[in-house]
């Protein structure tokens, strides 16, 4: 019977965890849905530290005037044309 409880009570941690994260997940998905309006608030520091978390690499094209961001923990890629971030995550010209 302890047995049972204690797979229980995991379980129940494992849940509230999940619940947790997804809670999480939702308020960030929420902030981020104007992100045009968060941007025009962050300071420039804030914006570079929002971007290196976000952006594993970048790759510019500056005679193309195109970068490649491959997002964090992500296989997705995408483009952005006619500006390159700079290292500090401030827009560069290309």
């Amino acid at each position: 019977m302890r047995r049972w409880e204690g797979n229980l009570a995991e379980v129940e941690r494992t849940v509230k965890a999940v619940n947790e994260q997804r809670a999480e997940g939702e308020r960030v998905a929420r902030a981020l849905g104007d992100f045009a309006g968060m941007w025009e608030v962050v300071t420039p520091p804030n914006r570079g530290r929002l971007l290196r978390a976000l952006v594993e690499k970048a790759v510019v094209d500056e005679r193309g005037e195109q970068m490649e961001a491959h997002l964090a923990k992500s296989a997705a890629a995408t483009e952005v044309g006619g500006s390159a971030l700079g290292a500090e995550g401030q827009e560069a010209a290309a």
